[in-house]
């Protein structure tokens, strides 16, 4: 049996950044653990990163304003912050996402086309 490759060992920031924005702009708000659950689940446990990653990457987000953070209490000692995209990060995301669809584009014409002729 073969071990699931980690597929995010190919991801630069800017890619985790339009993936996280993707999955809370298609689920809505997520904790940092919850996302990074979620992103295992989506992805069929191809693309897996560190806890300090991810809230590395959300704390950027947050600094540039592309998300919004909202604190729960959930006991006496414990919060938990919950990570919503903001409108900053929404056209953000359709413009990552634009970028990608031509990068996308002119790498399969490389990759493939090249060899067709």
């Amino acid at each position: 049996m073969s071990k699931t490759p980690n597929l995010s060992t190919y991801l630069g920031k800017d890619m985790i950044f339009l993936l996280i924005l993707s999955v809370l702009h298609h689920d809505g708000a997520h904790s940092g653990y919850s996302l990074l659950k979620r992103i295992k689940e989506i992805t069929n446990e191809n693309f897996k990163f560190r806890v300090g990653k991810i809230y590395d990457q959300i704390d950027e987000l947050l600094n540039k304003g592309f998300l919004t953070q909202e604190i729960q209490q959930i006991s006496t000692k414990k919060v938990k912050a919950i990570y919503s995209l903001s409108a900053k990060g929404r056209d953000e995301r359709e413009r990552m996402l634009n970028d990608w669809k031509d990068t996308r584009y002119f790498f399969e014409k490389l990759i493939f086309d090249k060899y067709e002729k």
